[in-house]
C-alpha cells in the first residue's frame, strides 16, 4: 500500500498468529516500524523517536521524553 508520503509501505505479519510485527516504509530509508509489544524478553527496546504520530491509533500512548513527529522525521540514519 502507499503511505502518507505517496511512497510504498509493506506490513509484515507473524506466520503463526497473523499479528502485525513490523512495517517497512520506503519514505523512511534505513528505518523500520516495529510492534515492540509483540517482542518477548530478553529483547529490550528503547525507542529514540515516534514517527507518523498523526496516524497512531487513539488508544496508543506515546511516552514522554521521546522525539515525536506527526509525519516523517527531518533526519535519516547516518545523515545530518
Amino acid at each position: 500500500m502507499k503511505g502518507g508520503s505517496g511512497k510504498p509501505k509493506q506490513y509484515r505479519q507473524c506466520s503463526r498468529c497473523n499479528d502485525f510485527v513490523y512495517a517497512k516504509v520506503d519514505a523512511l530509508t534505513g528505518l523500520m516500524g516495529v510492534a515492540v509489544d509483540k517482542l518477548e524478553p530478553p529483547f529490550e527496546f528503547k525507542p529514540m523517536a515516534h514517527v507518523w504520530t498523526s496516524e497512531k491509533a487513539p488508544e496508543v500512548e506515546i511516552p514522554s521524553g521521546v522525539f515525536q513527529f506527526p509525519k516523517a522525521p527531518p533526519f535519516r540514519p547516518g545523515k545530518q
